[in-house]
């Protein structure tokens, strides 16, 4: 859970979730991406939200999640919207 304390946007809540979904640092932050966590998240029963989405983004991209674009918010609900949960199948 250190590692994620050490990036942007990540506090002790989030982080907790993440480390329950066995993502524990930014490479898995990665591997995953922002909007599949946000699903994994979901399915898991967490009240998570678009900010997570924004939050995860900014902790790869190592800035707030204020100072992301409009460009990539539009970018990153695309994304949610258009990965259909089913394609997560074995990834939780």
């Amino acid at each position: 859970m250190k590692e994620l304390l050490k990036l942007k946007n990540i506090g002790e809540v989030s982080a907790k979730m993440l480390v329950e979904i066995d993502v524990h640092n930014r490479g898995d932050i990665e591997k995953l991406g922002p909007a599949t966590i946000y699903h994994i998240l979901k399915a898991q029963g967490y009240n998570v939200n678009i900010m997570m989405v924004y939050a995860l983004y900014g902790a790869l991209k190592n800035k707030h999640y204020i100072e992301i674009s409009e460009a990539e918010k539009d970018e990153l609900q695309k994304q949610i919207k258009n990965q259909p949960f089913d394609s997560l199948e074995g990834t939780l």
